[in-house]
This record gives structure tokens, sequence and C-alpha cells, in this order.
């Protein structure tokens, strides 16, 4: 599949629309997709950062009148971020159409807070299908699956603003994490042990807070309990300079580290983090980091009131109208309290478990497969996954068939009314069998994906698929040495009858 990625990083939007997007464009990448980036040359845009990263990139021009002509048109209809855009909303989507002509794309994706349903509908003729970012719920799109990660966000929130086939994925569970903030395992805090601060106030920081934080924490007095702080930004802060002189006049240790190679290991290695309540507030959640936040931007405000509310992290207020005496207060008593850790580190891991790419994966490739019937013309193709190293390991016949032997089992299957044989197909290539065997009380489910389709979730695909159609109730018989396949099963919602055999009826609830 061909994914195109429309998104946008400068000083004034920041780098979290960039980076979420390049975690899911690694993981499609990994799963044979080709990849392009097409985002705007804005101030502090990270086009080497892209390419670094191994991705092509088209870089969209703007130049002065561009901005004049969007100063003078009136805001009505437009959404509340348009001058994030840099030009006309018209002018962008010409020329991102243009990139696109030659050879549209599978998916669209867009992340970004500027562009709308009209945008997406001037688009159309450039992409097959369209995958939102958003954080806001605040405009209308076309899309046919929307991602919105933030904490206390509901499908309902969306329900007037995309059609009425829109697969939406809220909440943080759909949070598009790297691996690397999955799976940590965070030791309790210990009474009266010196903390170890991290302040991460977003790459860009364009308020300079860091600096603000590092000034209010060298006058406090008493002291608080912190051993050392690490100072988290991009090579594109704006005030770069000002932090590092900064940190060069602490008197408790303090080191300011730039493009970290993994944040994951610096959250790791902290105990409590002064950051923002955008998206990298999921990493911490992910990491069991407790937080103090402070707002920096109005698209903020949901994120932290709705963190607070889950005590997963304690919100202090707005940069802007921040009380520097409170501030201090709160991170005096927060340093001293390792209870209060305890209990914040807990509800945070319990709000975001860091495996949202995977869920948005599965739900992209699923929209992207349907099942047809198999013909004569498949027979071969069938002969071939079932012959294929490792497929038949855990089969009740674990010796490959001969070419014969296969030919006269696909004959009889196809004449035999009390089984069906499906081909599943993604972006209509073949890549898996479904079979489906009448038993007393159902059907058994058998299933095969092609060797070089594998890892792509496909087979949860297939069984998603399964519960929905009229093959239910599903029975399965899994090799009790299968244990991916009976995790699977079990993940998908199947019910465990003995040691090797499940069942799902269409009563039960999908645990997705």
């Amino acid at each position: 599949m061909r994914i195109v990625f429309r998104t946008d990083a400068s000083t004034e939007i920041g780098n979290g629309h960039l980076a979420r997007c390049l975690t899911l464009a690694h993981q499609l990448q990994s799963k044979g997709c080709e990849i392009l980036f097409i985002c705007r040359e804005l101030p502090g845009h990270r086009a080497a950062l892209i390419k670094k990263q191994g991705f092509q990139l088209e870089l969209l021009k703007t130049d002065k009148s561009d901005e004049s002509k969007q100063a003078q048109v009136t805001t009505e209809c437009l959404p509340a971020h348009s001058p994030w855009l840099g030009c006309l909303w018209q002018q962008d989507a010409q020329q991102t159409l243009t990139r696109l002509s030659n050879q549209p794309c599978d998916w669209l994706v867009v992340d970004h807070y500027a562009l709308d349903k009209q945008w997406q509908a001037n688009v159309k003729a450039g992409y097959h299908k369209l995958l939102v970012i958003d954080d806001l719920a605040d405009r209308e799109h076309l899309a046919d699956i929307l991602v919105d990660a933030s904490p206390g966000r509901l499908a309902a929130h969306y329900k007037a603003l995309v059609p009425e086939h829109c697969t939406l994925l809220c909440g943080p569970n759909f949070a598009l994490l790297r691996g690397e903030f999955s799976g940590f395992k965070r030791p309790a805090y210990q009474s009266n042990n010196p903390i170890k601060l991290l302040i991460a106030m977003g790459g860009v920081d364009k308020d300079n807070v860091s600096d603000w934080l590092l000034k209010e924490i060298n006058q406090m007095q008493p002291p608080p309990n912190i051993a050392s702080i690490e100072v988290l930004l991009s090579e594109s802060a704006i005030h770069l300079a000002r932090v590092k002189s900064q940190t060069e006049l602490m008197t408790i240790k303090t080191e300011l580290v730039v493009e970290p190679s993994s944040i994951a290991e610096r959250l790791a290695h902290a105990d409590l983090c002064i950051g923002a309540p955008g998206g990298s507030a999921l990493e911490r959640c992910a990491m069991a980091l407790p937080s103090l936040l402070i707002t920096t931007a109005e698209n903020q405000r949901h994120n932290a009131m709705e963190l607070t509310k889950a005590k997963a992290a304690l919100g202090i207020g707005c940069f802007k109208t921040l009380n520097p005496q409170q501030f201090k207060e709160q991170l005096l008593t927060i340093s001293t309290a390792p209870d209060t850790l305890n209990q914040l580190a807990g509800c945070a891991v319990q709000l975001c478990d860091g495996h949202g790419v995977k869920r948005v994966l599965q739900a992209l490739f699923q929209a992207e497969c349907q099942v047809r019937a198999v013909t004569a013309m498949d027979r071969d193709l069938l002969y071939r996954w079932q012959t294929a190293p490792g497929v038949r390991d855990y089969s009740r016949t674990p010796e490959p068939p001969s070419y014969q032997t296969h030919c006269q089992w696909f004959e009889k299957v196809l004449a035999d009314n009390e089984r069906s044989l499906l081909i599943l197909e993604l972006s209509d290539d073949a890549v898996g069998m479904l079979r489906f065997d009448r038993q007393q009380e159902g059907w058994e489910i058998s299933i095969i994906i092609a060797p070089e389709h594998q890892g792509k979730g496909l087979a949860r695909t297939a069984l998603d698929w399964a519960k929905q159609s009229q093959f239910t109730p599903i029975f399965a018989e899994v090799h009790p040495d299968n244990l991916v396949s009976q995790q699977l099963f079990s993940r998908a919602g199947f019910k465990r009858l003995s040691e090797n055999q499940f069942k799902y009826t269409q009563t039960q609830q999908d645990p997705r």
C-alpha cells in the first residue's frame, strides 16, 4: 500500500503532530507500505529529521504574498487554527493534490488542526481512503478512520463531525506511541529519597517555560527534595541557548539533553516530570511517570483537565497565569510525598498501555480487507500457502500434501455444502484463506495467512470478520504448543473451553 502523510512541524505548531505521524509511518513501513510525507516549509520545520529517518518528503513552498493573502481572508467557516497552515487552504490543497495526481495513494493520513472537510474534499482525487488524527473535535472531516487519543475523548464527540461509515478510535489506548513506551515496570517510590526531575515542555518550548522553571527552582528556600534535573528540548527549540546558560547556574545538578536518542530511557530514569499536557503526556502515562502539568496552549486544557480527573497527573495551571509561589509549594510538597507519586504512577499506567499503534494498524488493515468466495483460479495459490515452510507445524496433518492430493481436496471442498472456503484480500491482493467446516453446534474455523503478509495483524482481521459473519457460533481447535494462536483467539474474544478448544458466539462482548 502507498501511504501519504500530510502534517507539519513549526515553531508555532511544535513537533508533536510530526512525532506521532513518524511513529505510525515506521510501523506501516515495517509492514511493507510505501511512505511519503508532504509538509510545508514553515519556520522550524523538521524536513531534515524526516529524511534522516528514511522517508521520502515533498516540501511545500510558501512565499510572503501567500501569507498576506491569508491574513486578508475572513475567518468565517475556517478552522480555529487555520493560521497554522501558513497559506490559504485552497492553495495547500492544490499543492498537495499536484503531488498526489501522478500516483494516488491508498491512504492519506492527515494530522493538522488547520485542515477540515473542505480541504479533504478538494484533495479527494489523490487518495482512496482517509485517516485523520485529531485532538480537538471542533471541525468536520471526511474520514474513513479517525483517531483521537485524548483522555476522556468519546466516539460520541465526533458522531456529528464524520461520515456514518467512519471508524472512530477514541481514548488514550489509541495513542500513537513508539514500542519503547510500553511494558515498563516502575519500582515503587521510597520515602525520603531525593527525586530525579525531568522537565519536558515540548521540543520547541516557544514560551521558554523550561528556562522559567529552572530559575524558580534555583530560588526555592528550602530547596526541593531533588537529586538532579534533566531538561529535554529539540534542536528547533527557540530558546535553546538561554536554557543552556541557565543549566550552568543551577545549584542542583542539571543537564540539558537535546534530541535524545531514546525519550523512553529518559522517562524511565526520572521520578517526576514537569511537562505540557500534549501528546507527550500519554508517553509519560504509559511509562507510569507522575507529572505536574503546565498548560501552554488553549488546545491543551482538555487533556490537563482529564488527566487530573483520572488522577494520572496533577494540573497546576496555565503558564501565563501561573503563580510562582504556588508552583514552588506544589513542587516542594510532591517531592517529599512518595505515596502521592505511587498513586499517580498507578493511575497513569492504567490510562494508557502504550499499544495504540497496534490497534490503529489493525483498524487500517481491516478497512482495506474484504472477503470473497474461493474460485477455481485460487487452487494453485492455496497449494503454495499450504506447503509453505512452517504453515503446517501445528496442523492436524503436519506433512505437506502432494499437488495431486491438494487438487483432490480442493475439488472436494468446493462441492461440499457443509464447508466454505474464502479468500481474504488486502487492497485487492489475496493475502489469506478462511475455511469454515459445519459442526453440530456451529462452525469450525481454520485460517492461513500468506507467508509474505504475516505480521500485519491479518489473522486478527480475519477473526473480526468471521465474528460478524453468518458462520457463528465459531469453534477453533488450537495446538497446545501454538501459544501465538492461543493468544490470538483469547484476545479476539473467544472463550477457552479446554486446553485446545475455543468458542465464540455473537452475544460475547468484543474486547477491543
